[in-house]
């Protein structure tokens, strides 16, 4: 019994002593373009006075903004499912590695933030045949305007800590590209402007003070605690 609540007492401790020490530095860049370009970020690499880092992750969250995509009928059916799509992708370059512990880098794929929609678009009325042509009347119709966010990123493997740990800095590139896309069938013509691109990264390295159990071991300490406590439960039962 003695060594039992000996054993609940130390993983307190080691609980709060973990919490009480961690330390977070985070850094944001900002960025605004229309694309197609890129926006290249600088940041810090963690200069090792806050204790050992024990993890980073990196956010990127981007907007769609504005835009307008306007489709115009030239064929005599009304095309009634119009399929149109505006928006943009963002994907993220460094100048250091940015896999996670699967090796797989976290952005892999590229952030979508875009507009998905159907359109009604009513038969040629009398505007110019075989050519874009934006009248207002009813063989045309339009998103305009949009304003979408997503995110993406994720933790990086450890393996990449010491390449993040030093008194340089480092870069992250965003490239950028435009989404725009409708049928062309039963001669439909379009027209586009870019929406823009913003958003941001965030750099969040998470470190612990010399000495203190670090999250992974705690963990497990944690986990035979939780086991114990199941072990003296069925005995008293």
């Amino acid at each position: 019994m003695k060594q039992f609540k000996l054993f609940i007492a130390s993983a307190i401790m080691l609980f709060g002593a973990s919490s009480a020490n961690a330390a977070f530095i985070t850094q944001t860049e900002t960025f605004a373009f229309t694309p197609n370009d890129q926006a290249v970020l600088t940041f810090d690499q963690y200069d090792g006075t806050q204790g050992i880092l024990t993890a980073i992750e990196i956010i990127l969250q981007i907007t769609a903004l504005g835009g307008e995509l306007t489709v115009d009928n030239d064929g005599v059916l009304v095309n009634g499912d119009t399929n149109v799509e505006l928006g943009v992708t963002a994907l993220v370059s460094s100048s250091l590695s940015l896999v996670n512990n699967a090796l797989v880098s976290i952005f892999a794929s590229p952030v979508e933030a875009s507009v998905l929609t159907t359109l009604t678009v009513g038969p040629q009325d009398t505007d110019a045949t075989d050519s874009f042509q934006n009248d207002l009347g009813p063989d045309n119709a339009s998103i305009t305007n949009i304003n979408v966010t997503e995110t993406g990123g994720g933790f990086l493997s450890s393996a990449t800590f010491a390449s993040y740990t030093g008194a340089g800095t480092f870069d992250m590139t965003v490239d950028g590209t435009t989404i725009v896309d409708f049928d062309t069938a039963n001669g439909l013509a379009g027209s586009f402007s870019p929406p823009s691109l913003e958003g941001f990264i965030t750099v969040n390295f998470t470190t612990q003070e010399p000495g203190v159990l670090p999250e992974p071991a705690l963990h497990a300490v944690l986990g035979m605690f939780a086991l114990m406590l199941a072990a003296r439960a069925r005995r008293k039962a």
